[in-house]
């Protein structure tokens, strides 16, 4: 009886950690998104910046004579 009863209960406890690695492959999927979206989000902030610079620059640039 002992026995049957390990066999279950191992067995239940494969199917536990199956169902585990199920969720934590589709967490890992979901924050791999989530980091890729937030690189995305930086290079967009860091290439405003860029823009706004140059815009900054240009607006503040004092003409030296006429041509």
């Amino acid at each position: 009886m002992k026995v049957i009863y390990n066999f279950f209960k191992s067995s239940h406890t494969i199917k536990n950690l199956k169902q585990e690695n199920i969720e934590l492959t589709k967490e890992n999927e979901r924050l791999l998104e989530e980091n890729q979206s937030l690189w995305e989000m930086l290079d967009e902030i860091k290439r405003s910046e860029q823009e706004a610079f140059i815009i900054y620059n240009s607006l503040n640039t004092n003409s030296i004579g006429d041509a």
